[in-house]
């Protein structure tokens, strides 16, 4: 393993290289190095510490079967001690322990097989909304992909009627992207002008605008169904609920884990198809069967 951890001018270049082309670096260096190999740390600033890129199965299973010795901190950069960007990006992927077994639970519920079924038509509804303004010619496939899974999971995360909810999913959008800015990393310097500094400040505008939220659905005595409303009614086994902290943290860890995963997902699917017309073909013959030009069922799914 020793000759495959770059440090130095290696690592700096391959940080760089990251961040311009995450895919394209991963791919090099698995090609050039092998299933395992780290980056080392630069000299200065984040990262301080080895990043290691561990490829297939057997790693996986070492790294996610074994909580005792591969303790989750999570990707996002950190930010000072009782800061805003320190609250929201601590969520269930990055607890350990009781605490994230008791997080879990409450956590659940919104995701079981039948309240996930519960937002069929909700998505339905919003991607034909989102569809429809599309028009004919050269398109921005992740662009429009991006476009329609922030409307779903703002709505489904947040409320559909919600005037607000849109406006923090397009909040905590940016927020993600500027966690992985190459400045912010490399230049870590909370001073005005600085991109860190701006990160921080937009952190801290992100956990007002969902604090806000949440006091408002607390107000509100009415039967929501939106994820975060279920959360704030959510219980454990002792009868305790999510602190206005812990609401933060998962709000922002369960955005990310369903717009953007989703929106690459959708994006690779599409863009795998297009290389494929044989089985485009195949595809669009089983949709004009089935759906016959109608928007799929829950059985039909």
């Amino acid at each position: 393993m020793k000759k495959n951890v770059l440090t130095g001018a290696l690592a700096a270049r391959g940080y760089i290289h990251f961040f311009r082309d995450p895919i394209g670096c991963m791919r090099t260096l698995h090609r050039e190095r092998g299933k395992l190999v780290a980056l080392g740390p630069i000299a200065f600033g984040e990262p301080t510490k080895l990043h290691v890129l561990a490829v297939g199965p057997e790693f996986n299973r070492q790294v996610l079967g074994d909580p005792a010795r591969f303790r989750t901190t999570g990707q996002f950069i950190h930010g000072p001690k009782d800061s805003a960007q320190r609250r929201i990006r601590f969520g269930l992927t990055r607890m350990n322990g009781p605490q994230h077994k008791q997080q879990r639970q409450l956590i659940l519920p919104p995701f079981h097989k039948k309240a996930v079924a519960s937002y069929h038509d909700l998505i339905v509804e919003l991607a034909r909304e989102v569809i429809s303004q599309w028009t004919p010619g050269r398109r921005d496939v992740y662009a429009d992909m991006r476009a329609v899974t922030l409307r779903i999971a703002s709505a489904v995360l947040f409320g559909h009627k919600a005037s607000d909810a849109y406006r923090i999913a397009h909040l905590l959008d940016i927020w993600a992207r500027r966690n992985f800015s190459g400045p912010v990393w490399f230049f870590p310097v909370n001073i005005p002008g600085t991109p860190y500094h701006r990160l921080l400040k937009h952190a801290e505008r992100v956990e007002r605008e969902i604090l806000g939220l949440v006091e408002k659905r607390r107000r509100d005595s009415s039967d929501r169904t939106d994820v975060l409303s279920l959360l704030i009614r959510a219980r454990d086994d002792e009868n305790r609920g999510m602190s206005d902290t812990e609401l933060v943290g998962q709000a922002t860890i369960l955005f990310g884990a369903s717009f953007e995963t989703t929106a690459s997902t959708l994006t690779w699917t599409v863009f795998l198809l297009a290389q494929h017309p044989a089985i485009i073909d195949q595809l669009m013959d089983e949709l004009d069967r089935v759906l016959g030009g109608n928007a799929p069922t829950r059985d039909q799914l």
